[in-house]
Parts: structure tokens; C-alpha cells; sequence
């Protein structure tokens, strides 16, 4: 092999290693961004279950027991705050979700509502070191639920009265607390889906009142919608779309009227 072609070969190595290095090294660096996507799932994960089984323990408590101090996991705004102080505002924002701490929503959150759980939803879109518009990008979601303990009771040979659940306004009573009628739902879409999302009368979406008026639709963000309503709501815990549900005691029905849903399901 002659002096010429040595420099030939050298210098078709030296073209193939400056096309072949830059592709090795991105996909290096974004297989390192998706294990980092992961690690932020499991910690949020793992924060999530934190505060649920703290929810859940409270709860169990009398009203009359519970301090000032463990009163935060009490409302869904203030769970939200316990979550981003768990997981730590400063690693919130180098971490690959969007938006830090102000890109996680509760997407539903039930805080006893049956008197035998708390149950938590939490969403959030993550990105890569290196994204192109929106690919690569994602929305992950968290969830866990943890059973309401109120400890052993003695059995008093008495039977409790049967439990029913309404809303302040609603003229209806519900044998299930997950009755459809009780329970908005709701979905999430992102900003740039939301123009073409309609309900299931075909129409479109258009902005809360309460937490999305004059705002401006951000392609990133997370909206909430349900399927029948008109509005999008940027606030999860809007509180349009959250009903105050309580139980109460048959005996407390009053004028109320059976839901249909309930009675079509217990076969009354």
C-alpha cells in the first residue's frame, strides 16, 4: 500500500468519525435525559405516597385531635404545596419537568370523600435535555391511594343507619359515593390540543371564569375539561369542577329524590 492511499484511508476515517461521533453523542446524551425522565417519575412517585398515607392518617384523626400543624394535608391547594416542599423547589426546577413547580397539577384528588380512602392524581410533562418542539416530549402521571385507618372500635351490638351521599345544591340523593353524577369527569389536554377538542355535544371549550379568564393558552400547559361542560379550566382543583359532597344519614333525606343512575344500578 502506497503513501497515497494510506492518506486516503486516513482521511476516510477522519470523514466517518466527524459524521458518526456527533450522532453517537446525541443519542448518548438523550438516552441519559430519558433515565433522568425516569428517576423524576419514581421520585414523584415516591413523594406522592409520602403525603397520600399522611392524608390518609390524618383523616383517621378526630377533627378535635388534629393539631394545627398536621392540618396542611386538609385541602387539595395545600397538598399541592406539600408535594413541591417534599420533593424540593430547587431540584423541581433542574428537573425535567416543565415548568417546575408550577407544572404539577392534581389532576383528581379525593380526600375522603367515601370515608375510607384518599385517593391522589398527580400530572406533569417532562422534556429531554434536547427537544425539538414537542418531541420528545411527555406527560407522566403519578397516582396512589391509601386506606382512611381510624383504628378498632367496639362492637356496641347497635347497627350504624345507612349512609347516603349529596351535594349542597342538588336536589337527589346517591346510594355510591362514585356515582357519575357526584364525581366530575374530567380529562387533561394539552394547550395545543385544546382547540380541537368539543364535548360530547360537539362544542368547543372556552375559559373558565373562575381560574382561566384572560388567560392566554399556552401550548405546554395542561388544561382540564369534562365531557360535558364548556369550559377549560388551567386550575385541576377549579372549584367548578369539584362538588361538595356529604354523607349523610337516611334519615336526613328530607324531600330528596333517589338518583336514577344509583337506583338503575341497585336495581330499585
Amino acid at each position: 500500500m502506497n503513501k497515497k492511499e494510506n492518506r486516503f484511508k486516513a482521511a476516510s476515517v477522519t470523514v466517518e468519525c466527524t459524521l458518526v461521533l456527533p450522532l453517537f453523542l446525541f443519542f448518548t446524551i438523550q438516552l441519559f435525559s430519558a433515565f433522568e425522565m425516569l428517576s423524576t417519575y419514581v421520585r414523584m412517585q415516591t413523594v406522592l405516597e409520602e403525603v397520600t398515607v399522611e392524608a390518609a392518617t390524618v383523616l383517621g384523626i378526630t377533627e378535635e385531635d388534629v393539631s394545627e400543624e398536621m392540618s396542611f394535608l386538609l385541602s387539595e391547594t395545600l397538598i399541592r404545596e406539600e408535594i413541591t416542599r417534599k420533593a424540593g423547589i430547587e431540584w423541581l426546577s433542574k428537573s425535567p419537568i416543565i415548568g417546575g413547580a408550577a407544572g404539577l397539577h392534581l389532576f383528581r384528588c379525593n380526600l375522603g370523600m367515601d370515608h375510607k380512602s384518599v385517593s391522589l392524581i398527580l400530572t406533569y410533562r417532562v422534556k429531554p435535555w434536547f427537544a425539538f418542539g414537542n418531541v420528545g416530549r411527555m406527560t407522566l402521571v403519578n397516582s396512589c391511594k391509601a386506606n382512611i385507618w381510624k383504628g378498632y372500635e367496639a362492637d356496641s351490638g347497635e347497627q350504624d343507619e345507612e349512609k347516603v351521599y349529596v351535594t349542597a345544591t342538588g336536589s337527589a340523593y346517591h346510594l355510591y359515593p362514585d356515582c357519575r353524577y357526584l364525581i366530575a369527569d374530567s380529562r387533561t389536554v394539552s394547550g395545543k390540543d385544546l382547540g380541537k377538542a368539543r364535548n360530547n355535544n360537539g362544542e368547543k371549550y372556552y375559559a373558565c371564569e373562575l381560574c382561566s379568564k384572560g388567560d392566554t393558552v399556552q401550548e405546554d400547559a395542561l388544561y382540564s375539561i369534562t365531557s360535558w361542560g364548556s369550559r377549560y379550566h388551567s386550575d385541576p382543583a377549579c372549584k367548578a369542577l369539584i362538588k361538595n359532597v356529604k354523607a349523610i344519614s337516611v334519615s336526613e333525606i328530607g324531600t330528596r329524590h333517589l338518583c336514577s343512575k344509583c337506583a338503575g344500578r341497585s336495581g330499585e
